[in-house]
């Protein structure tokens, strides 16, 4: 073959290569937009919206707590941000003392709360959360699911039937402590210590002292055996839109499920 052949050949080859090049870049970028907006679409939003800063000095009123403005815990000591915890927690309680879920496929905010008297754990733990939010307290959605049977965080989380809890942990200057959305307790010791699941991971079998603040003692499934996914809402994606079966996920806040080096840990 002559030298002229070749030559020809490699430079009809080259612009092949870098169509080639392109066309899969495209696709490459296609998919991670396509990806990226799926991910946004089925993002659990956590700010407050118009209909919460409207339901939410209602839903206080009505259960004794108007003092519960905008902002009351910013710049609360740790001892009066606590107090406002519980009586956050005793707000929502007394809006939804009856125990039913709120249906699929609807929203489950406070405003729902209010209005229909009722929820389940993750319909609680909801509210909770906007209301810390309202007051100006940060805090995060914790999954609970029960080790007793699986032995295994995978199956446990993927098995039907697990036994399960909602709650939510709030950010005090103290560190994260765990407010459950069904039952008069938060994770404060009689000496002043916050209480977050993880503490309750590693002390199953402590018994605790607590606080004045918590009139009952821990959901039983804090004494046994357990794994927790932070910012997981829901494993089947019908408590908030789009409602389809990708799970409901914060992903700001299942970030901290992941170690330094990018490997996901169930805790």
């Amino acid at each position: 073959m002559s030298s002229h052949s070749i030559t020809g050949e490699a430079s009809r080859s080259a612009p092949r290569k870098r169509r080639r090049a392109l066309v899969f870049g495209a696709l490459v970028a296609a998919v991670i937009a396509a990806c990226a907006a799926l991910l946004a679409a089925h993002n659990v939003p956590l700010a407050l919206t118009e209909a919460d800063v409207r339901a939410i000095p209602q839903l206080l009123a009505a259960a004794g707590k108007p003092h519960l403005t905008r902002n009351a815990a910013v710049g609360g000591s740790f001892e009066e941000q606590a107090k406002i915890i519980a009586e956050v927690q005793q707000a929502v309680l007394a809006t939804a003392p009856k125990t039913d879920p709120i249906d699929f496929d609807r929203e489950r905010e406070p405003k729902d709360l209010l209005e229909l008297g009722y929820g389940l754990c993750f319909d609680r733990s909801r509210a909770i959360e906007k209301i810390l939010a309202y007051v100006g307290l940060p805090s995060r959605h914790i999954s609970v699911y029960d080790l007793s049977e699986s032995q295994s965080p995978i199956r446990a989380l993927i098995a039907p039937g697990t036994r399960s809890h909602a709650l939510t942990e709030v950010l005090t200057e103290k560190g994260w402590m765990a407010v459950d959305p069904d039952i008069a307790w938060i994770g404060l010791t009689e000496k002043g210590e916050v209480v977050s699941v993880r503490d309750l991971q590693r002390n199953t079998s402590t018994d605790y002292a607590w606080h004045s603040l918590v009139k009952t003692d821990r959901n039983d499934i804090f004494r046994t055996d357990f794994t927790y996914v932070i910012g997981l809402y829901s494993r089947h994606g019908r408590f908030y839109p789009p409602y389809n079966a990708i799970p409901d996920i914060n992903y700001r806040q299942f970030a901290a499920n992941l170690l330094p080096w990018g490997t996901f840990s169930f805790h």
